[in-house]
């Protein structure tokens, strides 16, 4: 009889172990979580990093019982976090942009959001963009490693035609005193640059879309199946909440859900 039962027990753990309520009582590893500066998604305010996606992770990392919390959120320049998340086996990057190539490369959870990406000018310059093939014959304004560098090799822009920063601001500053024609951006992340850099954005217009794609937390290869469900899951759960839409609100923007 004592070995029925412990064939039993063992069993019945045996079973406990492969059920979904199980994996909830698993620790999740630690993240090396990574953004960049994009406001307003994220960025720093007083010292203490904020934004849409920087809150939208930290009411994350609460829902699933992780011991991390802002604090543990690193800031880089995009090209610096983006080689961390390709060689770092617990490495997690927001936003990024899930293109077609991304996908296999890391693991998801998301989207956060669509972002529209768009090729924006001064407005007293009066560019037209009619077709894609007009694109390339303009001086253009990209951050390293971003993903709008990619979009524009494959609108056939040569390189020449290109000024590659660390970070977006850099590219308004030279759009303003006409050393590029463009630069290519998220136009709320533009008007924020525009603000905290002392431009008036109402001198300049979106002159041509380039793409939507979403956006979300991407994650290293290595990090486990069951990790990147739990938390997909306390997403979609905060989503139908209204949490997101909320803490859109909360930065002055439309929730992608009203517009």
């Amino acid at each position: 009889m004592r070995i029925i039962k412990t064939i039993f027990a063992a069993a019945t753990l045996l079973l406990l172990s492969v059920l979904p309520g199980h994996a909830q009582t698993r620790l999740l590893p630690q993240f090396e979580i990574m953004t960049e500066d994009w406001s307003p998604y994220q960025f720093t305010r007083d010292g203490v990093l904020v934004g849409i996606s920087t809150d939208i992770v930290v009411e994350l990392l609460k829902a699933v019982g992780s011991k991390q919390d802002r604090k543990d959120i690193i800031m880089y320049p995009w090209a610096r976090g983006y080689k961390t998340l390709q060689k770092r086996p617990n490495a997690a990057l927001f936003l990024t942009t899930k293109t077609h190539e991304r996908a296999s490369q890391f693991k998801w959870v998301g989207p956060i959001f669509t972002n529209t990406t768009y090729l924006i000018a001064k407005k007293f310059r009066s560019i037209k963009i009619n077709h894609s093939g007009e694109v390339k014959s303009f001086r253009i304004g990209a951050v390293i490693d971003d993903v709008s560098v990619e979009y524009l090799n494959e609108l056939g822009v040569p390189r020449e035609k290109l000024t590659l920063n660390r970070a977006s601001e850099f590219n308004l500053r030279m759009m303003a005193i006409d050393r590029i024609d463009l630069v290519i951006d998220n136009w709320d992340n533009f008007l924020a640059n525009a603000k905290m850099t002392g431009i008036n954005p109402d001198l300049y217009e979106r002159v041509y879309v380039v793409r939507a794609d979403e956006v979300g937390i991407a994650f290293n290869r290595a990090v486990p199946d069951w990790v990147i469900s739990r938390l997909q899951k306390a997403l979609d759960d905060l989503r139908a909440k209204g949490v997101i839409d909320d803490l859109f609100k909360k930065y002055g923007l439309v929730p992608e859900s009203q517009r």
